[in-house]
């Protein structure tokens, strides 16, 4: 999904890891093509693509609605309602194919779901 975002800082320590500003939701983000000028008053748009490694874990929750991250890593759960293989949190959907594809039967639902990280792709 393409957003505008506002960039906050750049990790000094993990090369390609942003905090950005998406809406009112702060994230830690893994780019690649990392424009050569970063203006911190500027917005970009970017692509915002959800990462899981591994086994996919969805389940119906009474979470507050929002994304949390995980202790220090990139991973986030994210808590929202599942429509359409997207969870809508706020202003912003996160959509996987995953989650229209095997997940339908929690369609409609409030749900958690683990993402082990974002990417965003500059435009």
């Amino acid at each position: 999904m393409k957003y505008e975002i506002a960039i906050l800082s750049i990790n000094d320590f993990i090369e390609n890891v942003l905090k950005i500003k998406l809406g009112n939701i702060t994230l830690e983000v893994l780019t690649l093509n990392l424009p050569t000028v970063i203006d911190k008053d500027a917005r970009y748009l970017v692509d915002l693509e959800p990462k899981v490694f591994d086994e996919y874990e969805v389940f119906e929750t009474d979470d507050d609605v929002g994304l949390k991250k995980i202790g220090k890593s990139l991973s986030y759960d994210v808590v929202g309602t599942l429509i359409d293989g997207a969870i809508h949190i706020g202003e912003i959907s996160i959509f996987d194919e995953f989650l229209l594809s095997d997940y339908g039967y929690l369609e409609n639902k409030k749900v958690k779901w683990k993402v082990d990280r974002f990417d965003i792709d500059f435009e």
